[in-house]
């Protein structure tokens, strides 16, 4: 096994960062247009929007600053860096449940939850094909 994570490989997870970085811009500032677009939510307490920023700053922290500052490290190590993706597709798999569980059960508007489908089950595909050739 290598020692460290190809030059490739990091352009394509690199993609990630400001995609996380807009989303949880988006979290912050457009709770009601979230709320709304995704589980057809015309209303919101406090008590939403605390929960909302309380998933956004893991986000933040993990997926922008952590996945940021480690991807434009000089060297990445590769056993670390898998480690991370093995837990990152086990979120994006939890996401995937998640999202049957709104379909089945909530209110959502189809489009946005087919994006979120869509980009968890494409981001999931890359880690396992990353995790299977790297």
């Amino acid at each position: 096994m290598q020692d460290e994570l190809p030059r490739g490989w990091k352009l394509i997870f690199g993609i990630e960062i400001p995609i996380c970085l807009a989303t949880c811009v988006y979290w912050f500032g457009f709770p009601s247009d979230y709320f709304a677009k995704l589980l057809g939510r015309q209303t919101f307490d406090a008590a939403d929007y605390v929960l909302l920023q309380q998933g956004a700053i893991p986000t933040f922290s993990v997926y922008v600053y952590f996945y940021g500052r480690l991807l434009l490290s000089p060297k990445v190590p590769l056993r670390l860096f898998r480690y991370l993706q093995e837990t990152m597709g086990i979120g994006v798999v939890l996401v995937l449940i998640l999202s049957a569980y709104m379909y089945a059960h909530l209110s959502p508007q189809t489009p946005i939850l087919a994006l979120q489908v869509g980009m968890a089950s494409l981001w999931l595909l890359i880690r396992v094909v990353f995790l299977f050739t790297v």
